[in-house]
């Protein structure tokens, strides 16, 4: 949630809760009488004493819990704490019933789409229950536009004016959780753009140097070794002063050849793509969860084929972790091995009992599989998502 959205809802919670223990306050150890009726008039002061501490500690907890709750999103956050949070949030309306906009608003921001439906019915019941025992009781009262209002029909419009602001923060919070999620979808649509154009463009070098050594090896190479044959026949049959030239010829046609199978060689192995670097572009734009990346020495891919697999399997690993895993943080090492490359990518989310493989999954297995290599998946409950895709340097291509 951003800071500011944070902000204001820590002040309108403090704003709010000191309201209702100014109310309480002015009523005194009297009004103490309306909720507990037994209590002895000698113990009344000591029991609003420790009325007045529970108000201001309730508050207080209220407090912490929405600056806990409200510390990132539902993708990084686990689900069933948020659950807790809020529930600990919504036991304080019993004492301040107003705090529970607040708690409308961050369980449309923070809760998943399944939860958050039933959560607000289930709010709206628990804050009707919460009005109709405080008008039974005596302690809660019509509002003073409604004091010429009918009791009952005072009470109908009280709790349709409650659930008119729990519904209307409700909204907010929903609309500010799916802007936020439209950010960073799009961050992330970002970093894969980038990081897909810097593969594009090493792959596109490395097929122009490739061409342009072919073009070399099949044009200049073949004209250079027809040339050096026929000075070599030609220094043979020459006599006299003309044998000396001929033969420095065929010298210098031969060294011109040697060079130019040499630039050759060269065009063919220098070029590689700097994968290390596309998979910092997809990290960058990213700020929760946080992505690790350990890279060493192992970005440079030759093969343009090979690199772009392995990116795309970071890609849709990195993607599921933020939608699906509720991760905090993702690690992401690319490592040489003396066979390969290893790419390794693991996540601290909730995991799962059973992969289900949708296309995403036999997406990467088919590309990985494409190139000869192995894609090995690994998740359980608690213990997140692993997955280690390993590409040979050689072979299928």
């Amino acid at each position: 949630m951003p800071l500011l959205f944070r902000i204001a809802g820590l002040l309108v919670a403090l704003v709010t809760g000191a309201i209702g223990i100014a109310d309480v306050a002015a009523r005194g150890p009297s009004g103490l009488a309306i909720l507990v009726p037994n209590l002895p008039p000698d113990r009344r002061l000591a029991g609003f004493s420790a009325l007045m501490i529970l108000f201001v500690a309730a508050l207080l907890a209220f407090c912490a819990l929405f600056w806990r709750a409200t510390r990132g999103h539902s993708n990084v956050n686990s689900e069933w704490r948020l659950r807790l949070i809020l529930v600990t949030q919504l036991a304080t309306g019993l004492l301040i019933p107003d705090l529970m906009i607040i708690v409308a608003c961050e369980a449309g921001y923070l809760l998943t789409t399944r939860t958050r439906t039933r959560w607000i019915y289930v709010q709206l019941a628990f804050l009707m229950a919460v009005i109709l025992i405080g008008f039974t009781q005596g302690g809660l009262s019509p509002a003073p536009e409604l004091v010429h209002v009918p009791r009952r029909a005072a009470i109908v419009l009280t709790i349709a004016q409650a659930f008119a602001w729990q519904l209307l923060s409700f909204a907010a919070g929903y609309m500010a959780g799916r802007e936020g999620d439209a950010r960073r979808e799009l961050s992330l649509a970002l970093g894969e753009l980038r990081a897909t154009q810097q593969v594009l463009s090493d792959s596109v070098r490395i097929n122009e140097r490739l061409n342009i050594a072919r073009e070399l090896h099949d044009t200049i190479g073949h004209h250079l070794a027809a040339l050096s044959l026929k000075l070599q026949l030609a220094a043979r049959t020459a006599e006299g002063p003309a044998r000396k030239p001929v033969e420095d010829a065929h010298l210098i046609a031969k060294l011109l050849l040697s060079d130019v199978r040499a630039a050759v060689s060269d065009m063919r192995h220098e070029g590689a793509v700097d994968l290390a670097k596309a998979l910092r572009s997809i990290a960058e734009g990213i700020d929760q969860p946080r992505i690790g990346l350990e890279m060493a020495d192992a970005g440079m891919i030759h093969d343009p084929a090979k690199a772009q697999a392995l990116l795309r399997c970071a890609q849709e690993a990195i993607t599921n972790s933020i939608r699906h895993s509720q991760a905090q943080s993702i690690h992401l090492r690319l490592a040489s091995t003396d066979s390969g490359v290893d790419l390794e990518i693991r996540d601290n989310g909730r995991g799962t009992p059973e992969l289900r493989q949708g296309n995403g999954l036999r997406g990467m297995r088919e590309r990985v599989e494409a190139m000869g290599g192995t894609l090995e998946i690994d998740t359980a409950p608690g213990r997140g998502f692993r997955l280690l895709a390993h590409v040979p340097l050689t072979g299928a291509a």
